[in-house]
């Protein structure tokens, strides 16, 4: 029977900026009991590559006295070699013809012996180096209450040259920007609810060292970046987060059959160190449309379902950067009914001239269709007030 994979479940807790034991069940339970700290969580992505590069183990997966301590691999491998030998054992007492079917068997026996340990070897092995190489932290970080009254509010965003800043605005966000979730939608939920209050908002600044980042790829430099802020929020915040994965309907993102519209960026990652330069971060709302001289798919998708009725999910197998430049769109999800009537801004919205978010893709050569799909959720299990700095 294969792996149900629509509900997938996944814990982890960071304590001093370290990941702790995680759980993580697989259908029939074969790393049951495997357990590793590690300074990233878990990742199918991870898992599947590496099965491309199992063959180059690294010396400590050889060598199990110098594994790091607290490291326990699964010991699997040694009840399917007793299964092995005592199939063997037995073949004295066969006929010729169990015999040759008993062989068939000893080899898919052994061929499936070699697959499962390839896997496992590789999952372990990328686990090792991850825990070798220690957590991602920022070099230096400020985390401040914003001052009342103060009317100076800035999006969290991750800069040029390592930087991370945020000002003002509810903690939610921060998180949201953490785990590269939109930071409307039900992806993200739990905590209390100061987390989502402007009253008790925070100013955070932090860098890395700029070096660490040189010689990694624009994807991997995002995501160390997410990682070090996910760290911070632990030590700082004391957050603790629970995944789960839920088979769900979604949206897929998909270049539309008269092909792609859209407009390549002028701009190159290199010319994205220049924080005159707007990359991967600008106006992107119902309201006034999408304005971005520099972003890639992966970024729209994000962006675009914190106004979708279901999350949104880049299938257009595009990669680089492009220039964005759109309408606003009617709400997909209902707005509020106010008490002293509509205001402006909802009149607008509900402007029957107003395009809808399919036409808007549809201009860009892109187009939205239902589906289903495994969707990531994550609670915040707990939070804190930080200390001063």
């Amino acid at each position: 029977m294969g792996t149900d994979l629509t509900n997938i479940h996944h814990e982890e807790q960071v304590v001093n900026g370290a990941f702790q034991p995680f759980t993580f069940s697989l259908g029939n339970g074969l790393f049951a009991g495997a357990d590793v700290s590690t300074p990233e969580p878990a990742s199918m992505a991870t898992f599947g590559a590496g099965l491309l590069s199992s063959s180059r183990l690294p010396p400590a997966a050889a060598a199990p006295d110098r594994l790091p301590r607290g490291l326990r691999i699964p010991t699997f491998h040694t009840q399917t070699a007793g299964v092995y030998s005592q199939m063997r054992a037995s073949e004295r007492n066969m006929t010729p013809q169990i015999k040759a079917f008993n062989k068939k068997t000893l080899l898919s026996v052994a061929g499936t012996a070699a697959l499962v340990a390839s896997i496992v070897a590789s999952f372990w092995v990328t686990r090792i180096w991850a825990q070798a190489a220690g957590p991602a932290a920022f070099e230096v970080a400020s985390v401040k209450p914003h001052k009342a009254g103060e009317q100076v509010f800035g999006f969290p965003r991750f800069m040029p040259g390592g930087r991370f800043t945020s000002t003002g605005v509810p903690l939610q966000l921060v998180i949201a920007v953490a785990y590269n979730l939109p930071f409307q939608g039900t992806q993200l939920s739990g905590g209390p609810d100061w987390i989502r209050s402007g009253e008790n908002a925070y100013d955070i600044e932090a860098k890395a060292n700029a070096d660490d980042l040189k010689s990694l790829s624009p994807k991997d430099r995002a995501d160390r970046l997410r990682s070090m802020l996910q760290a911070l929020l632990a030590e700082r915040f004391k957050l603790t987060i629970r995944r789960d994965i839920k088979e769900q309907p979604v949206y897929m993102l998909t270049v539309g059959k008269n092909g792609l519209k859209l407009q390549k960026s002028k701009l190159e990652e290199k010319d994205c160190e220049d924080p005159a330069n707007q990359c991967h971060f600008g106006g992107a709302g119902q309201g006034r449309g999408i304005h971005v001289k520099a972003f890639n798919m992966a970024e729209l998708a994000v962006s675009v379902s914190n106004f979708t009725d279901r999350p949104l999910i880049d299938r257009t197998g595009l990669t680089g950067l492009y220039d964005i430049d759109t309408d606003g769109w009617v709400p997909m999800r209902q707005r509020p009914v106010r008490p002293d009537g509509p205001t402006a801004e909802d009149i607008a919205m509900a402007d029957p001239t107003r395009p809808t978010l399919n036409m808007i893709f549809d201009k860009l050569g892109l187009k939205m269709e239902s589906s289903k799909a495994p969707v990531e959720f994550f609670v915040i299990d707990h939070v804190e007030k930080p200390t001063g700095n």
